[in-house]
């Protein structure tokens, strides 16, 4: 049966995302071959990725008509497709003393533009006048 979204990635974020299109009433299915069994039964899959879910959650959006499968055939008959997949761990930070001095940064900028520092308000041009101005103002009055 076609849907409207797939989430790919039933995670930390994905699980979540599918929550809520499903209670938004979007006609949803949930692409893990890790956790669809377990979600599909009602159970969340035990790996802590999930957050703030519960099994009464997952219960709630299967009743709604959230659909998790393992089945990538299952992907080639939807309308949208959100990828929520983990990111790798961001490298530790180096401390200060390893790190190799910058180069100055150059003192205008490659578009030409005047660096923002350096501007000011009394050097910026005055706005055109517009020539729809009000023909009665209090003062002629």
């Amino acid at each position: 049966m076609p849907a409207d979204l797939a989430v790919i990635g039933l995670g930390s974020h994905g699980l979540p995302l599918a929550q809520a299109a499903v209670g938004a009433g979007v006609d949803t299915i949930g692409y893990d071959p890790d956790r669809a069994r377990d979600l599909a039964s009602g159970r969340l899959p035990g790996t802590g990725a999930e957050g703030a879910l519960t099994a009464a959650d997952v219960r709630r959006m299967l009743s709604g008509g959230f659909r998790p499968t393992a089945d990538p055939r299952e992907l080639g008959r939807v309308r949208t497709a959100v990828i929520c997949a983990p990111a790798p761990p961001a490298p530790p930070a180096a401390s200060t003393s390893d790190r190799s001095p910058r180069p100055p940064a150059p003192s205008r900028p490659a578009c030409g533009r005047t660096p923002r520092s350096s501007w000011s308000p009394r050097r910026a041009p005055a706005p055109p006048r517009s020539s729809c101005a009000p023909s009665w103002s209090p003062a002629r009055a």
